[in-house]
């Protein structure tokens, strides 16, 4: 199952982080987003949580 299909079954978005990023950063999420049909939201979760799982965050733990 992709991310996309497990985010819609997983915990519910129940909290909010906001942040700054570089330009560059942000119109390379922009432009991502854009080319997968995705929300740069859902690009941002699904990247920070890949990147989370490779230093030991587990989304199943809970």
């Amino acid at each position: 199952m992709d991310y996309y299909q497990r985010e819609k079954l997983g915990a519910p978005l129940a909290d909010q982080m906001t942040f700054r990023v570089q330009k560059r950063l942000a119109i390379f999420i922009r432009t991502v987003a854009l080319t997968e049909g995705r929300d740069p939201a859902q690009l941002i979760r699904r990247m920070l949580h890949e990147a989370c799982q490779e230093i030991g965050y587990d989304p199943d733990a809970f």
